[in-house]
């Protein structure tokens, strides 16, 4: 560990890093003070020569993921919390995967979309390579060649993961190049007016499209989606999912009315009942695309 750190220490001497990034540890399970001053010296301690930001998020969700995954200044993320691997039971049954935050958010589809500059990702919890092997496959990291990612096959003890993760992690930093000047992808633009409601998220196929915050009145969100995956989605329907962290709040999510930008025809009206409530799975409303939507919200 000494040797590969004041390899890492070189490197940044060597000005192959000419402006400092964010190296970013977030924690989402039910740990006591002294666990998580562990786990912060362990991360301080490995990366405290790196000349590099770094940032600690515990009792992480939805939003910090969102926003350090996202963010271009992100080389190097962490992230610690109970999560497993597909499980059949029985012929016919299984258990899906999943990544949870410690409000019991399914967080995994947020790791899908990361910013082009990461050069490295750290997962520390069990059975979660499973997930990230198919989102290679699907193509999600396709605009990040140089991404490594540390994931687990098997059930794991936490501090013996999080050493595998930051040795990798220094070493991954350590003969990474400059950050070059990255092509940016075509991506097609949403504009989203909201009424007031709960905290939630977007899901538009396997991408988490944005994060919505706990609003108290009339907002417009902006955000954007990969042309290219856009093109290919056989499903276009967009799944708001209800953040547990707020789920002690009595009001709704509220109503969407959502478009794209690039095409005025494009749109998606609530899966409701006659009486006007939203349908289907508990904590989610679905919004069913289609290319005249009828759905309006008070300006």
């Amino acid at each position: 560990m000494k040797i590969a750190c004041f390899l890492f220490l070189m490197v940044l001497l060597s000005a192959q890093f000419v402006e400092a990034k964010a190296i970013v540890l977030m924690t989402s399970l039910e740990l006591g003070p002294k666990k998580l001053k562990q786990i912060e010296g362990r991360f301080a301690d490995t990366f405290k020569s790196s000349g590099h930001d770094l940032k600690i998020y515990h009792s992480a969700g939805p939003v910090e993921i969102y926003g350090v995954l996202r963010s271009p200044d992100t080389i190097a993320a962490f992230w610690i919390s109970h999560s497993a691997g597909e499980t059949k039971l029985a012929e016919g049954l299984g258990a899906g995967e999943i990544i949870q935050d410690i409000w019991r958010n399914d967080v995994r589809q947020f790791f899908s979309t990361v910013n082009p500059n990461l050069r490295y990702l750290g997962i520390v919890g069990c059975q979660t390579q499973g997930i990230f092997t198919k989102f290679k496959d699907a193509g999600h990291f396709e605009n990040n060649p140089e991404l490594i990612i540390h994931s687990e096959k098997k059930k794991v003890e936490l501090f013996r993961s999080l050493k595998r993760a930051l040795k990798e992690g220094v070493e991954v930093l350590s003969r990474s190049e400059s950050l070059s000047d990255v092509t940016k992808e075509e991506v097609v633009h949403f504009e989203i007016k909201r009424e007031a409601g709960k905290s939630g998220w977007l899901v538009l196929g396997d991408k988490v499209l944005e994060v919505l915050s706990e609003d108290h009145a009339k907002k417009i969100y902006r955000t954007t989606f990969p042309k290219e995956r856009w093109e290919k989605l056989e499903m276009r329907n967009i799944r708001f999912v209800e953040n547990r962290q707020y789920a002690h709040e009595e009001k709704s999510l509220g109503a969407l009315r959502i478009r794209v930008k690039e095409d005025e025809s494009v749109g998606w009206d609530g899966y409701k009942n006659k009486e006007g409530n939203f349908m289907g799975r508990e904590k989610q409303n679905l919004y069913v695309f289609k290319r005249s939507s009828t759905l309006t919200v008070r300006r």
